[in-house]
């Protein structure tokens, strides 16, 4: 007999009960998971759309199927308007085929990792973003779902780049083609260097990089120069633009004038150098100023005639005197003591106007002003009408001054011509003052609009009771050209290159003038600390010694007497008038002289040729070179043959003596 399940009703009933049970509990589970799963995805979207990255999702087929709030404010555009669409409307024209293929490849599983496509929004304008990008897959792995890309909007920092790129290629482009150099210096060291900047030193910018600045400074310059690239803002009393020499890679020497401002280079401190080249411009500085040296050696002509008269007088009554009773001892000395002055006082009147007159200009130097003023004044005194009254207030204890003694001198001259012009038909009184003030502002009578620092000054005062300046003409007295006189008068230059010397001097002129009460001119020139004028005594013992010299000069009175000092000082002289002679008698004997000291300017072969031709015979003679002037020859030039010293005539026994020895002995 065949077992079996014998269902009863009431199992049947179980039965039932327990799978409505099984179904309340399986939906139950339904519930919670479709529960669980719309939060998750609740949740999910509200990550997307309130993320602040920009959020799009796309199908296999490149249509736009999601993007958060992020790309709405994005693009603009709504999801009504986009989604379902093809991929490329987001992308400019332009740049539609180069966004495609990136977004074909994120189909074969390559990442986007910083990749830059462009967005154009609803208003046409174009945003660049900054995307990364990752696919979905299916459970699968292999079957893409999707693709999902989060973008960063650089288009802010990408105009600022363009902004900083267009400003540094402007700028860029300013200094490759500035006519100034500009260089960056660092530690002494040229860090960058533009087109000028290597026309100007012949360097290209890498050679430059490996030259520190200062070698290419002439070496006279190079304290000065580094001294205020050292100082910079923290020395008042320097002017902001100076000049100096550049070396260039030829050998030249350039007249540069500069500028500096600090900056940061690479995260330091370093500087920054404007030099413009100035050459052409200090030649003609220089002709300017030789030409108005000229016009105003014209001025004076007859002043200089009229000193030079009263010198000769002096000293042909003297030696006449002591011909007239050569007996008389006491008589005949003061006769020579009288002649020794006035040949002093020629000596000086010929040196001041040589000084005026010459092209060159001296290198500035510590000086005292109160020696140049008087001097001047004295040669000034003789060119005046007697209607002009000089008075001096001149303080001997002035302090010095960092100045070229020929450009002070000019500059007082020119004051104290234009004063007198302005006397001129009236008459009146010419008052010079000198004294040093030790501050400047309200008190010292300065201009509050004039760039003057807080320090010691010495102040020269020119003043005058003539017809003064009104305001128009006071505006324009120091244009160049700009003149009140007549045609044959002046050239207008006087007052416009007072101006010029003491602004380079890092003073300033100050003018008080009305009409009718006279004009007064105060110059400030910045005072020294240090007073390194102070000379050393000249020892009361004249040098002698008995060595052997060849003297040559082609006039006989000089001959006749530098034989006879040379002499009496206990030399063994062969003097000699014609410098073929002395050649022929150098070449007969080369080792019988220990010095050879010649004149410059001589008929059949000038000083500087003799003595390259002693020196080609025995190279190691020594030599002297004399000259009453020259306008082809400097001390520089003479160095640099081999002589040893330059010596202006007249011949001074002291200073012949002391010379023979610094030469002799090393």
């Amino acid at each position: 007999m065949r077992q079996g399940f014998r269902v009863t009703e009431a199992s049947y009933g179980q039965l039932e009960q327990r799978l409505r049970e099984l179904e309340e509990k399986l939906a139950s589970r339904t519930r919670r998971e479709e529960e669980t799963l719309r939060e998750t995805r609740h949740y999910l979207e509200n990550l997307l759309d309130y993320a602040n990255a920009p959020i799009i999702v796309w199908d296999p087929q490149f249509r736009i199927t999601r993007f958060n709030h992020a790309f709405e404010r994005l693009t603009g555009k709504k999801a009504g308007e986009v989604l379902g669409t093809p991929l490329d409307i987001l992308f400019p024209g332009n740049r539609q085929e180069e966004a495609m293929a990136h977004i074909r490849r994120t189909e074969e599983g390559e990442r986007w990792d910083d990749v830059e496509i462009p967005i154009i929004g609803a208003d046409g304008t174009v945003r660049t973003v900054l995307w990364n990008s990752a696919t979905l897959y299916a459970q699968d792995d292999t079957t893409v779902v999707a693709t999902i890309a989060q973008g960063h909007d650089i288009t802010e920092r990408k105009q600022a780049e363009e902004a900083l790129r267009e400003s540094e290629e402007k700028y860029r482009l300013l200094v490759d083609n500035a006519d100034d150099a500009v260089l960056i210096d660092q530690d002494g060291m040229i860090k960058f260097a533009n087109p000028k900047a290597e026309e100007l030193f012949g360097y290209s910018e890498a050679e430059l990089a490996k030259i520190p600045f200062t070698n290419l400074v002439y070496l006279d310059d190079r304290h000065f120069v580094l001294e205020r690239l050292e100082s910079g803002a923290k020395v008042r009393d320097l002017p902001g633009t100076y000049s100096f020499r550049i070396v260039n890679r030829a050998g030249e020497q350039i007249w540069g004038e500069m500028n500096t401002a600090p900056m940061s280079w690479e995260g330091r401190p370093a500087t920054l150098m404007f030099i413009r080249d100035r050459t052409e411009q200090k030649k003609l500085e220089d002709q300017l100023r030789h030409s108005q040296r000229l016009e105003a050696i014209g001025t004076l002509a007859g002043g200089i005639a009229h000193d030079f008269n009263n010198i000769l007088s002096a000293v042909i009554g003297n030696a006449e005197m002591a011909l007239y009773d050569p007996q008389d001892a006491a008589s005949v000395q003061y006769c020579l003591e009288q002649v020794h002055k006035a040949g002093h006082r020629a000596k000086d009147l010929v040196a001041q106007i040589l000084a005026f007159s010459r092209q060159q200009e001296h290198e500035p130097k510590p000086l005292r002003l109160s020696p140049i003023v008087k001097e001047t004044l004295k040669l000034l005194r003789a060119s005046l009408p007697t209607t002009i009254k000089i008075r001096q207030n001149i303080r001997n204890e002035s302090g010095p001054v960092l100045a070229s003694p020929t450009q002070i001198h000019q500059v007082l001259m020119n004051l104290c011509t234009n004063a007198a012009h302005a006397m001129r038909e009236n008459g009146g009184v010419l008052e010079v003052s000198l004294a040093n003030v030790d501050n400047v502002g309200p008190d010292s009578g300065v201009a509050p609009d004039f760039d003057l620092s807080p320090r010691a000054y010495v102040e020269l005062t020119v003043s005058d009771t003539g017809h003064g300046m009104d305001p128009i003409i006071m505006e324009r007295m120091f244009e160049p050209y700009f003149t009140t006189k007549g045609k044959t008068e002046g050239a207008g230059l006087g007052l416009a290159v007072a101006h010029g010397i003491v602004k380079s001097h890092g003073g300033a002129i100050n003018v008080q003038t009305e009409p009718g009460k006279g004009t007064t001119f105060h110059v400030y020139l910045p005072r020294l600390e240090n007073d390194a004028t102070q000379e050393t005594g000249t020892p009361d013992r004249i040098q002698t010694g008995n060595e052997r010299i060849l003297f040559v000069d082609d006039e006989e009175l000089i001959v006749d007497l530098g034989q006879r000092m040379l002499e009496s000082l206990g030399y063994e002289v062969v003097a000699k008038t014609n410098s073929m002679e002395a050649m022929e008698i150098f070449h007969a004997k080369p080792e019988r002289f220990d010095l050879v000291i010649t004149d410059q300017t001589m008929p059949d072969m000038t000083g500087t040729r003799m003595a390259e031709e002693l020196m080609r015979i025995r190279p190691d003679i020594p030599i002297i070179l004399c000259t009453g002037y020259s306008e082809i020859i400097t001390p520089e030039e003479v160095k640099e043959i081999g002589i040893r010293e330059f010596v202006m005539k007249p011949l001074v026994m002291r200073n012949i003596a002391e010379t023979i020895r610094r030469v002799l002995d090393g």
